[in-house]
């Protein structure tokens, strides 16, 4: 399934979720702010982890990068766990994991 790029104000959002899920991971997603430098688009892909259990993960389409700065890691970091303890504390039942991908 291709994914569109979108602007970084939107959220892309692939698997299935209920309607509520949606907004509320929209949501989370513009709240979290800016995206990092090198940063191009925020996914969040739904289904279930290895043991079954519902699961959220946090997709940061990125430049491909071989040798990223310090800053530039720590960043994105940064900005993942922002968007983990978001959903942690919303009222998904969700786990978030987080990814990179690159372009």
């Amino acid at each position: 399934m291709d994914t569109p790029i979108l602007g970084p104000d939107e959220v892309t959002l692939v698997g299935a979720v209920t309607r509520e899920e949606a907004t509320l991971f929209r949501d989370i997603g513009r709240k979290a702010g800016p995206l990092p430098e090198g940063v191009h688009e925020l996914r969040f892909r739904f289904g279930e982890d290895s043991q079954g259990d519902l699961a959220v993960w946090i997709v940061l389409v990125a430049d491909d990068d071989l040798k990223p700065s310090k800053a530039k890691v720590e960043s994105i970091k940064q900005f993942t766990r922002k968007l983990q303890d978001e959903i942690m504390m919303s009222e998904s039942d969700r786990w978030p994991y987080s990814e990179v991908v690159t372009i």
